[in-house]
């Protein structure tokens, strides 16, 4: 008896152990139940729709509002989110939202948003200026920014200088105790797809806008910090190559207070390319670019009546970096196989040279360096060269209209032998062995001037009189007036056959047109 006794007490200890953690385990069951049912309650509140619209606004500093949501389980669609009145993000559109709230992070305090989409984003962004403003009118400094505060009751207005943006959910109602502790206060979002966006991005010189680029927007290693990733449509800016680029690819890092463009190719004219990388300081306006531009055919850019003049492949180098005054602009613009003809200063030296190539010069070198800043332009190490015939080395400063340019002229011998004093007075042997002479270029854009054809007349005179007989120095000496005539008409004839009716460079304009169309190219260099 006392044995079954003992039996039946063991028994009725582990059934009583039984209830209890069965007990538990139904507690924990309805525990956890509840909690997501609550937890799923909160996410199709009020409270939450504002808190996703705040923690949107904060890295935009602006005021962020979403339209009601439309959920599937766990599923989140929107037909639309706005952000405006932010000191750089001006306006944000995004209509046709959808994600999927997960809830795996809620035990480390976050909520998990899953591979986001938005049909088609229209963003506009001010770069004019390092300094954002407060509703009020008054100025500060992007990285001062004004105080946030919770979101007002329902049609009040907040207080001037303070902005609708919370950095913390609205918390639930306090009656709903304990749990609303684990209500979780920050988002993880995964890769943001964009499928259509319009970009319009406002810098001094005049708006960029990107069009119809496909966005992908992955959050990066640090804290706020993102990669973007665009790919197709079209961008236009306020530089001529930009007016309606093909966009191969852009790469851009964002990271709180600066935006790097790591890599970006626009297909530009009919077969060129343009590369840009840089970046932008949205706190302090601060910027700083370089990029390279290749296989642009001369004729794309120019002018109507200069494309059967100057044919040749483009390339260039350059950066662009801000100043006191603006942005400076350097680089280096290169022509490969170029070909100048047609040119009636050519046909003027082919004629009294005798020279047929002087009507179309292949040229095996030209190039420069460059210098844009403030309203001058400075060209420096310009190489201009044909083989065998004539070469051209020099700087140039072009200030607002006015032309100050320093050459040095080589021609092969014999080229103005027919010019009496050229090859003996003017151009003197040499380098490369060519004969050489100083070019001065003055005056302004719309009509420059130059001092060879001067020194060339002023020269031929000096010849004629050198290769007189002494008799015939004697006979001028005495006949004077007639003397005076007769080198007169000599100097008129040489002038005639250098086209001294205008200049050396009558009938064309070349640094006007050229310069014109061709360094406008470049971000920077045009006006």
């Amino acid at each position: 008896m006392a044995r079954r006794r003992t039996r039946n007490g063991r028994g009725s200890k582990g059934i009583r152990w039984g209830r209890i953690g069965g007990g538990l385990v139904l507690a924990l069951l309805v525990v956890f139940i509840g909690g997501y049912l609550w937890l799923r309650s909160y996410l199709h509140s009020e409270s939450f729709r504002q808190f996703l619209a705040a923690q949107a606004g904060v890295p935009l500093r602006a005021t962020a509002a979403f339209t009601p949501f439309r959920w599937d389980g766990l599923q989140l669609s929107a037909e639309g989110f706005d952000a405006k009145n932010g000191p750089v993000v001006t306006h944000l559109r995004a209509d046709g939202l959808q994600t999927e709230i997960g809830l795996g992070g809620v035990s480390r305090g976050v909520w998990e948003l899953k591979a986001p989409i938005i049909n088609r984003l229209v963003l506009e962004v001010d770069a004019t200026s390092g300094l954002g403003q407060t509703p009020d009118g008054q100025q500060f400094p992007l990285t001062q920014q004004p105080p946030l505060t919770q979101q007002p009751p329902a049609g009040q207005q907040l207080p001037a200088g303070q902005r609708a943006a919370v950095l913390n959910p609205s918390a639930p109602p306090a009656s709903q105790g304990w749990l609303a502790s684990w209500v979780p206060q920050k988002l993880e979002v995964e890769t943001v797809t964009i499928s259509e966006a319009t970009i319009t991005v406002n810098l001094p010189s005049g708006p960029v806008r990107a069009l119809g680029q496909k966005w992908r927007v992955e959050p990066s290693a640090s804290a706020g910090s993102y990669r973007l990733e665009a790919n197709g449509g079209r961008i236009s800016g306020p530089w001529p190559l930009l007016q309606d680029a093909k966009v191969d690819h852009m790469i851009l890092q964002f990271r709180p207070g600066s935006l790097y463009l790591t890599d970006a190719e626009f297909a530009v004219a009919q077969n060129a390319k343009l590369t840009l990388s840089g970046e932008v300081g949205l706190d302090d306006g601060r910027y700083g670019f370089e990029g390279s531009l290749k296989d642009l055919k001369a004729e794309e850019v120019l002018p109507v009546d200069w494309r059967k003049r100057l044919i040749g492949d483009l390339q260039a180098k350059f950066s662009v970096a801000p100043a006191s005054d603006g942005a400076v602009t350097r680089g280096e613009l290169e022509m490969k196989n170029g070909i100048l003809t047609a040119l009636p200063v050519l046909d003027r030296l082919a004629a009294y040279a005798d020279v047929e190539r002087f009507r179309t010069l292949n040229l095996r070198t030209a190039k420069l360096k460059f210098v844009r800043e403030a309203s001058q332009l400075t060209l420096t190490d310009i190489e201009i060269g044909s083989e065998g015939l004539v070469r051209l080395e020099g700087r140039m400063v072009i200030r607002g209209e006015a032309l100050d340019g320093r050459f040095r002229l080589g021609i092969t011998p014999g080229t103005l032998a027919r010019i009496p004093g050229a090859e003996t007075k003017v151009f003197l042997p040499g380098e490369r062995g060519l004969l050489w002479t100083e070019l001065h270029i003055t005056g302004t854009i719309d009509a420059p001037q130059e001092d060879l054809t001067e020194r060339l007349i002023i020269a031929a005179g000096e010849r004629m009189f050198e290769i007189l007989p002494e008799s015939g120095q004697k006979a001028l000496k005495f006949a004077g007036s007639a003397a005076s005539q007769g080198a007169v008409e000599i100097l008129d004839g040489a002038g005639t056959i250098l086209g001294t009716g205008g200049t050396i460079l009558e009938g064309v304009n070349p640094i006007q047109e050229i310069g014109e169309r061709l360094f406008p190219l470049i971000p920077g260099l045009g006006n």
